[in-house]
């Protein structure tokens, strides 16, 4: 400053980067020190501390009418939006798995304390974040796709496990049906269609020791405000792009 023409705005634009950064670097340290209240504060307050700091404005928009008449602007255009955007993706899907609570539709726990049931019992057992991280969502397709949760919750999950997770996951209702199919007149090895498969015994260890087990009323498991850094954690770096 001091140097040809200031303006908040143009030194709010200029600076945005660096304040990012450094917000970013701040609850990284926060994450790797434990400070839990420091790393919500600062996650809460990002919004507000970078208001106002973005070069473009809320209401900028690409003017095509046709994907065929677009240019590379209204890529750049809509990129800065879709940036923004992806940054609350794991306060969707947070919100999504809260939303398990209600109703408890009869089970003995409802089905939000189920699946921190599941992740903490993975944790609690040595299981690496990205398979802790697929314990905790297993059922989170429940919120948007009842009659097909395993299949939506692998496909949420997919940009950001591995492979064998997400095909854990998209399978695994399957492998639970042997616990209680039968009771309902369904096929309860219906699993049996993909033993050979090299993750049949991987899908068939996580029900046994984790999904089918989580459902003790007496059982302690840690918060969903517990497991939020590591799914900010393993959310800030997708592994997998699925572009079909």
């Amino acid at each position: 400053v001091g140097h040809g023409t200031f303006t908040v705005e143009a030194d709010k634009a200029a600076l945005a980067p660096c304040l990012r950064a450094l917000i970013e670097a701040r609850k990284a340290l926060a994450l790797a020190q434990g400070e839990m209240d420091i790393y919500r504060t600062l996650h809460a307050a990002t919004s507000w501390l970078l208001d106002g700091c973005d070069a473009d404005t809320p209401d900028e928009r690409a003017d095509y009418r046709s994907i065929r008449d677009s240019q590379a602007r209204d890529y750049e255009i809509q990129e800065r939006h879709m940036a923004r955007h992806r940054q609350a993706t794991p306060d969707l899907y947070l919100r999504l798995l809260a939303g398990l609570a209600t109703p408890h539709l009869g089970f003995p726990i409802d089905r939000l304390d189920h699946s921190l049931q599941t992740a903490t019992r993975a944790l609690r057992d040595g299981r690496d974040e990205l398979y802790v991280f697929a314990a905790l969502f297993h059922d989170v397709g429940d919120a948007v796709a009842p009659a097909n949760h395993p299949e939506a919750g692998a496909a949420m999950l997919r940009p950001y496990v591995t492979d064998d997770l997400y095909w854990m996951v998209r399978h695994h209702g399957s492998f639970q049906g042997y616990y209680y199919w039968h009771f309902l007149g369904r096929d309860r090895d219906a699993r049996e269609k993909y033993r050979g498969h090299r993750l049949f015994g991987f899908t068939a260890e996580f029900c046994e020791l984790y999904d089918q087990a989580a459902f003790d009323r007496d059982y302690r498991s840690l918060t969903l405000a517990d497991f939020e850094p590591l799914v900010r954690q393993v959310m800030s770096r997708p592994r997998n792009f699925v572009p079909d």
